[in-house]
């Protein structure tokens, strides 16, 4: 019994102690990575977003006198987000 407990004892010391900081430094930066990725496709959507309130307010066409379906898309999804926050 006493030996089991001093097993375990050492064992959440070298824990404590960074014996295995390994595994804490490969999750630190797989965080790091997640999280640029994911800031790296909201910053994508908002310029995507940008662009086009750019094209909706200065009604610049890419075939002149056509409706796209990316103009349509786009409505939809601004009006679908001015329902959200309002």
């Amino acid at each position: 019994m006493e030996i089991d407990s001093t097993i375990e004892l050492l064992n959440s010391l070298l824990y404590m102690f960074g014996s295995f900081s390994e595994s804490r430094f490969k999750r630190r930066e797989n965080f790091k990575i997640v999280f640029k990725f994911v800031m790296v496709c909201v910053w994508s959507v908002v310029f995507i977003f940008t662009l086009f309130e750019i094209k909706d307010y200065y009604d610049i066409d890419v075939i002149p006198g056509v409706n796209t379906s990316i103009d349509d898309i786009y409505a939809s999804a601004k009006g679908g987000m001015s329902n959200i926050f309002r």
